[in-house]
């Protein structure tokens, strides 16, 4: 305990005393019930913020049957799991405090998308076991039901729900509850994620590590050793009555048996806040980034001049705040991270196109289309992000004036994001959408596929798909500044540091969510290792200031090699996908009407051909 700690409790009771004294002489009772209730929260003060917080290790056993001895109803419990058909996966010993000795047993359903876990937990005074069903949630968090004492419904750091309903004594009826809970969550666009069993340790640590790390950037807790926290003293003032509260709320409804409706209800308003707070926040703080740039921009553009004859001040500031963005992004949690990326232009903003949400054989999708061209050919837009952003919303306005120039009708793919879906879900999407494309009966010399960015890399990655599954070539692919090594090598990364939106660190942080670091060599990864041989006629887009720009120049030359038809436009002093930039710099509007007049020249050349 610090010195702090002392002072504050020393403060505390000083407090109390005068206001004893102030209030002694005419009201005693109301005097003598503000210093219990002083007193109380002090101690509680003092006892919550000396209380460590400590990671969990978690060691998987090797002798399948090696959890502790523990009271009658675990076995009981385990068979009615068994009985659900959950499958088991291991047992792990955790260890938390020297005192405590805790056991899990885990299992997961057919789907992976739910793990029941047994928790056998011994003290010095007691054994208890515990049953927990536990689901994650895409775009993040996590919803836990539990046997646990004190019915409640609790919501943690990162949006991690747990839901406490000690009367239900069977696994059925837990598991029950739990799935109606799920189904909540999944009306309010959070859709459960899949759980790998060999990492399953791993995540156990890595989550809560990284929930104390967030606590602690937000000054709720204070590291004191390597994985062992403490409560600030500030958070020990707010959780002191919060812990006293549950406590009697506990005690007071333990004989009464709450109804589930009361929990669905508690958990549509944590998600709604949840979901309300990580806009506000992340949409405040951007626009707060924003204004730094435009100042230190225009500062900088005023003493030494414009970087670029090619740029304005505007794709200047442009640049500079994309910048500043993704590099303050990058140290967001990912859901707070994807729900401020994936924010675009309402519908009503675009006058000229009809947007309708559609599905391409289960994979969600934004059919975009001009009005009046409801014969052109289809293009499959694959957007971009690093594979961690954005979503076709955040790229209506690019999609939407592809449309507009091309006539094609665009279809946008909302294909699985990392780190909930890393590789290779995105690339498995967007192949059964393109795949349902065929289906519908469209041929394939009216189709393009299209992408920026992660969408440039996703489509070659596609082509390559393609060509092993056996399936028809598109009629031509575009891509705007792809990522063909997603190692990131090349010269130009140093070189269009200062002039490019990207960054290093920040593009390494996002393979790491995508990728394992011995897959980045797969050619349905990194593209630029795979055989280009056979595929349909490529456009490359690049700007000479992107820090890509040595990645896509080696692309072109392997394209090349292999006897592919490509069409390489660069240009000049332009940063990655300055198409989002259009509204600012005449150069994206070039570039569109460049892809628009590559789409129009190939599905045309493909109905000469018939």
């Amino acid at each position: 305990m610090n010195r702090i700690e002392y002072l504050s409790g020393i403060a505390g009771l000083a407090l109390s005393a005068i206001v004893f004294l102030l209030l002694g002489s005419w009201s005693t009772p109301i005097a003598i019930l503000w210093e219990a209730a002083v007193i109380v929260l002090v101690i509680t003060v003092v006892f919550v913020s000396s209380k460590p917080l400590s990671v969990p290790i978690v060691t998987p056993l090797t002798d399948q049957g090696g959890s502790a001895q523990a009271p009658e109803p675990r076995d009981t419990l385990e068979a009615q799991v068994q009985e659900l058909g959950f499958r088991h996966i291991g047992d792990f010993d955790v260890t938390i405090m020297a005192q405590t000795s805790v056991r899990i047993r885990t299992y997961v359903d057919a789907d992976s998308l739910c793990a029941a876990i047994l928790i056998d937990i011994t003290s010095d005074n007691s054994k208890k076991t515990v049953l927990e069903f536990c689901t994650k949630l895409h775009p993040s968090g996590s919803i836990t039901t539990t046997t646990d004492s004190n019915p409640n419904i609790i919501a943690y750091q990162l949006d991690k729900m747990r839901v406490n309903v000690p009367w239900k004594k069977t696994a059925a009826d837990v598991f029950e509850l739990h799935q109606s809970l799920c189904r909540t969550a999944l009306d309010a666009k959070f859709t459960p994620a899949a759980i790998y069993s060999t990492s399953f340790a791993e995540s156990l640590t890595d989550d809560t590590r990284k929930d104390y790390e967030y606590q602690v950037k937000s000054h709720r807790l204070r590291r004191v050793a390597e994985g062992r926290y403490r409560l600030t003293l500030l958070e020990a003032i707010i959780a002191a009555p919060l812990l006293w509260y549950q406590m009697a709320y506990g005690r007071l409804f333990f004989w009464y048996k709450l109804p589930d409706g009361f929990f669905h209800r508690k958990l549509r308003k944590r998600l709604h806040r949840f979901n309300r707070k990580t806009v506000r926040f992340g949409v405040l703080k951007l626009l707060w980034l924003c204004f730094i740039a435009a100042l230190q921009t225009t500062w900088n553009r005023l003493r030494r001049g414009p970087v670029s004859p090619e740029r304005n001040l505007k794709l200047e500031i442009c640049v500079v705040a994309t910048r500043k963005l993704l590099t303050e992004m990058n140290t967001w949690p990912p859901a707070r991270m994807q729900a401020v990326a994936s924010l675009g232009l309402p519908r009503k903003f675009l006058r000229r196109v009809e947007i309708l949400r559609v599905s391409l054989a289960g994979v969600p999708a934004e059919r975009t289309i001009a009005r009046g061209a409801d014969n052109g050919p289809i293009l499959l837009y694959i957007h971009g992000g690093g594979m961690v952003l954005c979503s076709p919303r955040s790229h209506r306005d690019i999609i939407s004036h592809i449309a507009i120039a091309s006539g094609a009708r665009v279809y946008a793919p909302d294909y699985g994001l990392a780190p909930q879906n890393p590789f290779p879900a995105g690339l498995q999407d967007v192949f059964i959408a393109y795949r349902a494309l065929l289906d519908q009966g469209i041929q394939p010399n009216k189709i393009v596929i299209a992408g920026d960015s992660a969408g440039g890399t996703l489509t070659l990655a596609l082509l390559l798909k393609l060509r092993e599954a056996g399936l028809p070539n598109p009629a031509a692919a575009v891509t705007i500044c792809p990522g063909p090594d997603l190692t990131f090598p090349g010269e130009s990364w140093t070189r269009n540091s200062t002039t490019d939106c990207l960054t290093l660190p920040v593009v390494r942080q996002w393979m790491s969510y995508y990728a394992r670091p011995d897959q980045l060599n797969d050619p349905l990864v990194s593209p630029i290792h795979g055989k280009f041989t056979g595929l349909p006629p490529i456009l490359v887009q690049t700007g000479t200031s992107e820090c890509l720009y040595d990645n896509i120049t080696l692309l072109v030359e392997k394209l090349k090699a292999a006897q592919v038809d490509v069409t390489f436009e660069i240009y000049p002093e332009m940063p990655h996908v300055w198409h989002l930039y259009r509204a600012v710099t005449p150069q994206g509007d070039a570039a569109i009407q460049s892809i628009a007049r590559y789409i129009i020249a190939h599905t045309s050349e493909a109905d000469r051909i018939r």
